[in-house]
């Protein structure tokens, strides 16, 4: 659930079957499809402090996703290892990104 309560993110493939990010109200009703990327994401996902982004692995890269527009933006480059599936972390101030690779942990700024 996002920090607001007022949306819940879950990973279902897509009719094309990869794993996108999808939101339903906790009140239920229909989901709504978030992300329509042309590959699976590759990790568990985590809401930014604010709501308005949600950070995992796609492409081999760390991504955020617009919550309302499911816009992706790249917060890094292509890894030669891949990051771990594991969950990616923001700081509470939501300045800060961390996640595993290789047995180690990583960090970048959000800009957001």
């Amino acid at each position: 659930c996002n920090p607001q309560g007022t949306q819940i993110a879950f990973l279902m493939r897509d009719d094309n079957g990869i794993v996108q990010l999808w939101l339903i109200s906790p009140q239920g009703g229909e989901p709504r499809q978030l992300t329509h990327n042309k590959t699976d994401i590759q990790s568990a996902f985590n809401w930014h402090p604010s709501g308005e982004w949600l950070g995992f692995v796609l492409d081999n890269r760390i991504a955020c996703a617009h919550a309302q527009s499911g816009e992706v933006e790249y917060l890094t480059e292509n890894h030669a290892n891949p990051p771990s599936a594991d969950a990616v972390v923001f700081s509470p101030d939501g300045q800060w990104l961390a996640w595993m690779e290789g047995g180690q942990l990583w960090i970048t700024e959000t800009d957001r």
